[in-house]
C-alpha cells in the first residue's frame, strides 16, 4: 500500500518512547512549555489547551449572546426536569488553577476582574430560577489541608472528588432529605501510583504520581464485571 506522510510518522519506530525522552529531557533542563501543558511552581502541571489559560487570566469574557444561548437550552432542561417530577442543578467544576494558583508561574499573572466562571453564575442568578452550585468554596478550603488535584492531571483527586460529590448531596439533600452525604470517616483513605495522568501524557512525559484512593467501609450493593475483552 502507499505510504503517506501520516502512516511513515506512526509507524517511526520507536517514536513514543523517542518523544517521551527528549520531553522528559526537557523536563529536566527547566523547561515550562510543553504541548498544551505548561510547569508551574514545585512540579505542578497545568493544562494550557483550550481557554484554560484565558480562564485563568480572566481575559476572554462570555458574550452576551451565548450566555443567552446558554439560558435557553438550561431552561428547556429545567423545564422538562419539573415536568417529570424533577429538578435540576447545574454544577461547573473549577479549573484547578482556579483552586491552586499559587503554583501557577509568575509569568501568568491574572489580568482581569471577572472569570467566565463569576459572569455566568451572575448571570444565571439574574435571569432565571436555575441553581447553580459553586464549589470553588469548599475545594478551595479543602485544599488548605490536603491535595484535592492531581499535580499532573488536570482532575481532582479521589479526595477531591469526596468533597465536591458530598457538598452536591448535601445541597440535594435540602429537597430530597433522604439523600444524605458520607462523612470522609465512612471511607479508608490509602495511596496508590498512578500512570494515566493527561497532562504530563498530553506533554510526552511518562509521570508517576502518589495519589489518594477511598474504600468505602460500608456495603456499596456496586458490581463490577470484567472487560469483555
Amino acid at each position: 500500500p502507499q505510504l503517506t506522510f501520516k502512516t511513515i510518522s506512526d509507524r517511526f519506530f520507536l517514536k513514543k518512547a523517542l518523544i517521551q525522552s527528549f520531553n522528559g529531557f526537557r523536563y529536566s533542563l527547566g523547561d515550562q512549555v510543553f504541548n498544551e501543558g505548561i510547569v508551574g511552581k514545585d512540579g505542578w502541571l497545568f493544562y494550557s489547551g483550550d481557554f484554560s489559560i484565558h480562564d485563568y487570566q480572566k481575559t476572554s469574557p462570555v458574550s452576551k449572546k451565548n450566555l443567552k444561548e446558554v439560558e435557553a437550552i438550561l431552561n428547556q432542561i429545567n423545564d422538562a426536569a419539573m415536568r417529570n417530577g424533577g429538578s435540576m442543578l447545574v454544577v461547573i467544576p473549577p479549573d484547578k488553577n482556579t483552586i491552586y494558583p499559587q503554583y501557577m508561574p509568575d509569568e501568568i499573572p491574572v489580568l482581569g476582574e471577572t472569570s467566565r466562571l463569576e459572569q455566568f453564575m451572575q448571570y444565571m442568578q439574574e435571569h432565571t430560577n436555575i441553581q447553580v452550585m459553586d464549589l470553588r468554596p469548599v475545594l478551595s478550603e479543602a485544599s488548605q489541608t490536603s491535595q484535592i488535584y492531581f499535580k499532573s492531571d488536570a482532575h481532582w483527586n479521589c479526595l477531591g472528588a469526596y468533597y465536591a460529590s458530598a457538598e452536591i448531596i448535601s445541597m440535594v439533600s435540602i429537597s430530597h432529605p433522604e439523600v444524605r452525604p458520607r462523612s470522609l470517616s465512612d471511607f479508608e483513605i490509602g495511596t496508590t501510583i498512578d500512570s494515566s495522568l493527561d497532562i504530563s501524557k498530553t506533554m510526552g512525559l511518562g509521570l508517576q504520581e502518589e495519589t489518594w484512593t477511598l474504600t468505602p467501609k460500608f456495603e456499596t450493593h456496586i458490581e463490577v464485571s470484567p472487560a469483555p475483552f
